[in-house]
């Protein structure tokens, strides 16, 4: 439809659109708000006009009747909304300049009683949360991040991981000592490891070892290591029952194994290895760690969580602090997953204040990140 250009009050009508706002705005003042209102609200024809009159002295009056001289009346429809009733224009009152507005180009006078306003734009709705960077919650889907690249780590470490057969790997925090990274034979901190008696650990002297058998639910004891006889240990009636066990830390300067379950409200048990007896159990309400290690020089347990974090306990085994590491480790939603799987195969080592967070997939290494906890610090140091 072409728009014809006709100077109205010392502003410009830009055709029947504004036509309909002005029309709207003097039947208000004609009819009061309330009549008005009732107006827009009643179900009419298919069609309904409104007309712009123009006297004998040049002034133009809008109206719902036809003009007393019908040659200069020009009837304005109005729109109509879906159930037929005549869509009524949004109005705002204006006591001040209005600037020009960006969607029609209209310039509001000065001082109007009634200024039509063009429809909103259109917005489009609030975009979904996102999961773990605003709420801290993994467990939800998040999209891949971009890839990350390793740098030299600010402190180095030399740790073993386990294989599937029960032999240590020597690995430190840039990658495999020995060259060999173990593809597809490692053991991840994973509920499917752990029951398959994949948890292990060991003396100093490597000579004797602690495992979990059962989908964690027994305690192995290996006096001459693993290879050799096993006995069973079940905690007595008092404590929890044993079941997904999954963390084994062992404190070899006082004789004290740690055990953490999993599922539940899970649990941090601790053993003595030298009188072998059970010394109590506290409650992680609700936490699922995936591994569990001892740092003998800072006389603290450090474990992982299935949400990434960093749980650090005393040597009687109460929470002193807990870290979140989820937007903190470079890489680690770099391949999309959901839910606290994309957490699993994480196996930590402990020393001088510095961990070790080894990412294990498919029995592979996949990433190691490096936490300074004295700088509070985490690095991505080796990729795979």
């Amino acid at each position: 439809m072409s728009t014809q250009v006709n100077k109205i009050s010392g502003y410009e009508n830009r055709g029947p659109a504004t036509d309909v706002y002005k029309g709207a705005s003097m039947i208000k003042m004609a009819f009061g708000p309330v009549a008005f209102s009732a107006l827009l609200f009643l179900n009419l024809p298919a069609a309904a006009s409104v007309y712009r009159c123009t006297d004998a002295a040049g002034k133009v009056a809008y109206q719902a009747q036809p003009c007393p001289d019908a040659s200069s009346a020009r009837p304005v429809d109005v729109p109509r909304t879906l159930s037929g009733s005549a869509a009524a224009p949004t109005i705002r009152s204006s006591g001040s300049e209005r600037s020009r507005n960006r969607e029609t180009g209209d310039v509001l006078g000065r001082g109007d009683a009634m200024s039509a306003v063009p429809p909103p734009r259109e917005v489009s709705g609030p975009a979904a949360a996102a999961p773990w960077s605003a709420t801290g919650n993994p467990n939800s889907r998040t999209p891949p991040e971009p890839p990350a690249v390793p740098e030299v780590p600010r402190v180095r470490m030399s740790f073993d991981l386990l294989s599937r057969d029960g032999q240590r790997t020597p690995w430190t925090n840039t990658g495999p000592r020995d060259g060999r990274p173990g593809t597809g034979t490692l053991v991840g901190g994973n509920r499917m490891d752990c029951a398959n008696g994949a948890g292990a650990a060991f003396s100093e002297n490597g000579r004797e070892a602690y495992v979990l058998k059962g989908n964690g639910g027994t305690l192995g004891w290996l006096a001459q290591g693993l290879g050799g006889a096993i006995q069973e240990i079940t905690p007595p009636a008092k404590l929890p029952r044993l079941s997904w066990a999954c963390g084994l830390a062992w404190d070899t300067k006082r004789g004290v194994l740690a055990i953490t379950t999993t599922g539940g409200e899970g649990y941090f048990y601790r053993y003595d290895t030298r009188r072998h007896t059970w010394l109590d159990a506290r409650s992680l309400k609700g936490r699922d760690l995936l591994s569990l290690a001892f740092d003998a020089v800072s006389d603290r347990y450090v474990g992982v969580s299935d949400r990434a974090e960093l749980l650090f306990f005393s040597a009687d085994g109460a929470v002193e602090r807990v870290r979140p590491m989820f937007e903190r480790l470079p890489g680690l939603r770099e391949r999309p997953g959901q839910g606290a799987y994309q957490m699993y195969g994480l196996v930590l080592a402990a020393y001088r204040g510095a961990v070790a967070i080894t990412r294990v997939r498919n029995g592979s290494v996949t990433h190691i990140w490096t936490y300074d906890s004295g700088a509070d610090r985490a690095q991505l140091t080796y990729k795979n």
